[in-house]
């Protein structure tokens, strides 16, 4: 029987930066009415270019090679299971200076679609003694 622990809310990052989100995020980067523009008063010259998300297992976390990693976004918003991804991979390769990150880019943001979205996972030990379950982290996305 496995062991369960509950672990911090991942991290999310705008684009594949290391640049921490707003609560709430914009669809299209060139857009100058995009909610980073407007609302975060983010540079237009910086933020052009810098399309979807990335979200990071919590850092309090130490993946070994062969564990499992799964991150479920769904839209709690719509409560549609279109509107809902899985990423899901197995540890293959360790490097401390990079966490290991799941990249929600724009084709998978547009289809999670407008809304309030819940970000949570686990981390499974290679051996499935141990799941790692992470609190749920929230992200909004608006038009546009």
């Amino acid at each position: 029987m496995p062991i369960y622990r509950v672990a911090p809310a991942p991290d999310l990052f705008v684009s594949d930066t290391d640049i921490p989100a707003e609560p709430k995020i914009g669809f299209e980067p060139t857009n100058k009415s995009n909610i980073a523009y407007i609302s975060f008063s983010k540079s237009y010259d910086q933020y052009q270019h810098l399309g979807g998300f990335n979200v990071k297992i919590p850092k309090t976390l130490s993946p070994q090679l062969g564990d499992k990693v799964e991150i479920f976004i769904d839209n709690t918003t719509t409560n549609n299971a279109t509107n809902s991804k899985t990423y899901s991979y197995t540890v293959t390769s360790l490097n401390p200076s990079r966490p290991l990150v799941a990249m929600v880019g724009v084709p998978d943001q547009k289809a999670l679609g407008v809304g309030k979205l819940e970000i949570y996972g686990n981390l499974i030990s290679a051996n499935g003694n141990i799941i790692d379950v992470f609190t749920s982290a929230y992200i909004e996305q608006v038009l546009p």
